[in-house]
């Protein structure tokens, strides 16, 4: 199965829009600052999925997502984290992409994450979401797909390195 038809260039950012907490050098940046950081990546996450078209509300979806990486961490390691949520506001499955090239630290015992891979499918899809979530964790174990996602400039090349490496 080729994962680059899930994605569309109004899915994909090569940047995040929210900045990430000042850092004083007198104190390090608070618990609290960290954490809204962080929600606001997800959020991010949220509006990429919801940019396919087939998320019918962008708030509820934020909110799943935002809850169910509060019960437990998306990351698979390596910098790569997979948000995802069974939903009843995705009419169908759809993925998107998000890069932080600086890396945001999701969970203290982990690397800062640089890649987000956001899934959503509808509650009653659980073949095809746990197929591709296979066939991810498969493609950034067996090639240097994630290297290649770090260096990419344009939508365009992130769609042609799914289409390369994930089917």
């Amino acid at each position: 199965m080729n994962l680059a038809r899930f994605l569309s260039p109004k899915s994909i950012r090569l940047e995040p829009n929210s900045e990430p907490p000042e850092i004083d050098d007198e104190e390090d940046i608070s618990k609290k600052d960290m954490l809204l950081y962080r929600e606001n990546i997800i959020k991010e996450n949220a509006q990429l999925l919801y940019n396919s078209g087939k998320i019918q509300n962008l708030s509820k979806l934020s909110v799943e997502l935002i809850n169910r990486e509060r019960r437990s961490t998306s990351i698979v390691g390596s910098g790569i984290a997979i948000p995802h949520v069974r939903s009843l506001q995705a009419k169908n499955f759809v993925m998107g992409f998000l890069r932080v090239s600086e890396g945001i630290v999701m969970d203290e015992e982990e690397q800062p994450i640089q890649i987000f891979i956001p899934m959503a499918a509808p509650p009653y899809d659980d073949k095809l979401y746990l197929k591709v979530y296979k066939q991810l964790a498969k493609g950034f174990l067996e090639t240097n797909a994630l290297e290649q996602l770090l260096e990419v400039y344009t939508e365009g090349e992130v769609i042609r390195i799914f289409n390369d490496v994930f089917r």
